[in-house]
């Protein structure tokens, strides 16, 4: 079918669109009072009806609704529907029209199951049986498709043929029961599965019937790639993963759903589903399954979308954009909001041929229903682009164009049985691609479109990662990376990559973009010191990782620029003295600082983040970074209260001769932080006092004053302390008892005792130590001369040597 025709269908549904129906009767209208009517009773009172859901199906009228399209589009529908099923069982299908009869040919394994399983497959009473409940960016749905198909048959009087593994049946839906029978015909020695339907009045199709399936198969022809991975426990709130494992069958249990079936779970499905292991998925409760879903989270990377593969620019006419992104769901019932990774695909072809413009849609390559249409509007040169949610203008000129649009997702919310999709949910993606689109339609194939290295990186960052960490089994650092894409960048732009502008602006614009990446690592930039015994780690990624906040340790974190005042402050005790734990990150603020400061705001305890700097105008530059949102993350979850050094104070303390101001001279406005007034931001572009310029014990009077109005100690609930001194004074307790009882034992003589029973023995043993040693460090590599010195030990026999023990 030409684009053309397709185009002159896309004007008729565009004008049916906005055309009324169904005309109301204008003015007051009330029912006549006749004596035929005037003594009926509420239909309540009388009488009520009740019907199963499947019997929606028998009728032409329920079918529509179903369908969630007019009765002028229910053949397309059914056509769409065995192709869609086709093309998931061979990839392939040929679809052709004669004589009234619907063919989709396949060349797959064919159905498997007998003739009465192949009836129920085919029948409008069964449930929805599907594998589609796993979100995946695949074909269909709701399993429902076979169901419109059957009540197509059923409605019109039709016929429907079933072709598979060898024979041919003729299914024979019951009116009644809803279920189907099948009497077996001729031998069918042909590969594959053979589709044929009749439809009567009035839905006998033509050739215009063919164009959502005939989409279908040249999108599936021309794919180029496509989504190979599993369904990420990321793509579910509660409410659909709740709903997913009470449709589990088969007794398949929590665990076996979790390891097989979700995206980087195998190796963690233990530590995931913990005691809920062996129980069946579909046994547990929403709560339960809530906690399943939120461990799977925390211990799973999200999928890039750029993994969602494309179908390519050769499958419709015209020019072609892409963009892959993640986009937020609506907020489940729970709260949550759900990130979805999408890709958008747009053609635009455009052509004076064409009568108006129009615009085909497809999820995840299948053609959908939907009430979307464009409409040229010759005025204003543009082209209205509306319905499935969406309404908005494209400044198109004067031509016609045709737009063929592909959302690749693994969901998307849907408004009808018919599947319509919400297309709104995914509106700021699909516009910008359809206007690149048509903008590379207007100029034609672009020549020589000049490469920027950002875009070179974006399209080869997901697969050097690959690359580098083995498909994401080891954790990686972005240094690895930046030597992979640096050489693709060079020969692809001719420019040189730096490892500055890689790694701080596009990791982070590309973690905005395609989610995190958790198997990644940054070297460690500055430490984190816990007060009252607390200790201190690296600021490093996966030391962040590890960490977990001891309960009612501090209440306070001060974010140091300077290392120097760091070690001078745990020599005065400031941090006990203040319940105050100390970051430094050298000088501007590391992405595991960041995290670090996330983490410890998640906690129930209440803490306050301070920040001090130079009054320099990098100092304000810190501050700001550290407290507002980046490419790479959101906004602190915890206000971040800025100390200073600020310039009024910084021009007291020079005016009480504490410190000196330095003069700056610079050949360009130096960049202030947004917080900073003008007249401040003038003296900061040529005035700076560093921290460095006091003395330590000014300094740590200084500090102390401005924590002033922030102090307070850490005092836990009375219950935790109760808890507290009762387990001291029993450790206390039991330390008193263990020592007394040693001595009484006197264990030390025992030991020495049975030590000196085995002199022979180790007598024999320790001439041949080095042998016995280099032995077993060839068995196993992975062990310290140590481990195989203690196995030794382990394996001498002390049990009756030297007597009972007392």
């Amino acid at each position: 079918m030409s684009a053309v025709t397709i185009a002159a269908r896309l004007l008729a549904k565009s004008e049916a669109a906005r055309a009324d129906k169904s005309p109301k009767p204008s003015g007051n209208w009330t029912r006549p009072e006749t004596a035929e009517n005037a003594n009926l009773s509420p239909p309540g009172d009388r009488i009520t009806f009740e019907r199963e859901d499947w019997t929606a199906f028998r009728t032409v009228e329920g079918l529509q609704r179903r369908a969630g399209t007019s009765i002028a589009d229910l053949a397309a529908v059914v056509v769409k529907e065995l192709v869609d099923n086709a093309l998931d069982a061979a990839g392939d299908c040929e679809l052709g029209l004669a004589h009234g009869v619907i063919t989709v040919q396949d060349r797959g394994e064919g159905i498997p199951g007998n003739d009465q399983e192949i009836a129920r497959i085919f029948s409008m009473n069964r449930p929805q049986i599907s594998s589609k409940y796993l979100r995946l960016p695949t074909r269909g749905s709701l399993g429902n498709g076979l169901r419109v198909v059957v009540g197509a048959v059923v409605a019109t009087g039709g016929k429907l043929f079933v072709s598979t593994r060898g024979r041919r049946l003729e299914v024979i839906p019951d009116l009644a029961s809803g279920q189907s029978e099948v009497i077996r015909g001729d031998d069918f020695p042909i590969p594959g599965t053979r589709i044929e339907v009749l439809l009567g009045a009035p839905l006998v199709p033509s050739n215009d019937d063919l164009w959502m399936g005939m989409v279908a198969i040249d999108a599936a022809r021309a794919r180029e790639s496509q989504y190979i991975g599993k369904t990420s426990p990321h793509w579910y709130d509660l409410d659909s993963f709740h709903e997913l494992v009470m449709s589990v069958q088969n007794g398949i249990t929590t665990r076996e759903l979790i390891a097989i079936y979700f995206d980087g779970c195998s190796r963690k499905a233990s530590d995931i589903v913990g005691g809920f292991s062996a129980i069946p998925a579909k046994a547990l409760c929403r709560e339960e399954a809530g906690m399943v879903l939120c461990n799977a989270k925390k211990l799973t990377s999200k999928v890039n979308p750029q993994r969602l593969g494309e179908t390519g620019g050769n499958a419709f006419p015209g020019e072609y954009a892409r963009k892959a992104a993640h986009a937020l769901m609506p907020r489940g019932t729970d709260g949550s909001q759900v990130t979805i990774p999408v890709a958008v695909e747009a053609w635009a072809s455009i052509d004076s041929t064409y009568e108006n413009s129009g615009i085909i849609v497809l999820v995840n390559g299948s053609p959908c229903v939907t009430d979307a249409f464009a409409q040229r509007m010759a005025k204003s040169k543009e082209t209205l682009i509306h319905g499935g949610g969406m309404s908005f203008r494209l400044k198109t000129g004067n031509d016609p164009v045709l737009f063929h649009v592909n959302i690749i997702t693994p969901f998307i919310p849907i408004t009808s049985d018919g599947k319509s999709p919400s297309l709104g949910t995914f509106r700021l993606l699909i516009e910008p691609v359809m206007v690149r689109a048509w903008k590379r339609a207007t100029k034609g194939k672009p020549k020589s479109e000049k490469v920027d290295i950002k875009s070179v990186v974006f399209e080869n960052m997901d697969a050097e990662i690959a690359v580098v960490s083995s498909n994401r089994t080891y954790r990686f650092n972005w240094r690895q990376v930046f030597y992979r894409v640096r050489p693709i960048v060079a020969e692809k732009t001719g420019q040189e990559l730096g490892w500055t502008y890689f790694s701080q602006t596009l990791v982070r614009e590309y973690l905005k973009e395609f989610g995190d990446e958790p198997m990644a690592y940054r070297d460690s930039r500055g430490t984190f010191y816990m007060p009252h015994g607390g200790a201190s780690f690296p600021l490093g990624t996966m030391e962040v990782e590890k960490y977990d906040r001891p309960s009612y340790l501090f209440n306070k974190v001060l974010v140091i620029e300077k290392e120097g005042f760091f070690e001078a402050l745990k020599t005065d005790g400031w941090p006990e003295r203040h319940d105050c734990a100390l970051l430094t990150s050298k000088g501007q603020p590391t992405d595991a600082a960041r995290d670090l400061i996330d983490l410890i705001g998640e906690a129930r305890e209440p803490v306050q983040v301070f920040l001090i700097h130079d009054c320099d105008a990098a100092g304000t530059i810190i501050f700001q970074s550290f407290q507002d949102e980046t490419a790479a993350r959101p906004k602190r979850s915890l206000e971040i209260v800025n100390l200073g050094l600020d310039v009024k104070e910084a021009r007291q303390l020079a005016d009480g001769g504490i410190v000196q101001i330095e003069n700056v001279s610079r050949n360009a406005d130096q960049p202030v932080a947004r917080y900073v007034n003008a007249q401040d931001w003038d003296w900061l572009q040529s005035h700076r006092v560093e921290l460095n310029a006091l003395t330590t014990e000014a300094f740590i009077d200084w500090l102390d004053a401005k924590m002033g109005p922030y102090d307070g100690k850490v005092i836990p609930p009375v219950d935790h302390m109760a808890d507290h001194l009762h387990d001291h004074l029993q450790q206390r307790i039991r330390d008193q008892i263990t020592e007394r009882i040693l001595a009484e034992a006197k264990i030390d003589d025992q030991v020495n005792a049975v030590v000196a029973g085995l002199a022979d023995q180790l007598a024999s043993i320790i001439p041949t130590l080095a042998e016995l040693v280099a032995d077993s460090l060839e068995d196993d590599e992975g062990q310290h001369w140590s481990d195989a010195i203690e196995a030794l030990a382990d394996g001498i026999d002390t049990a009756d040597i030297g007597g009972p023990v007392t």
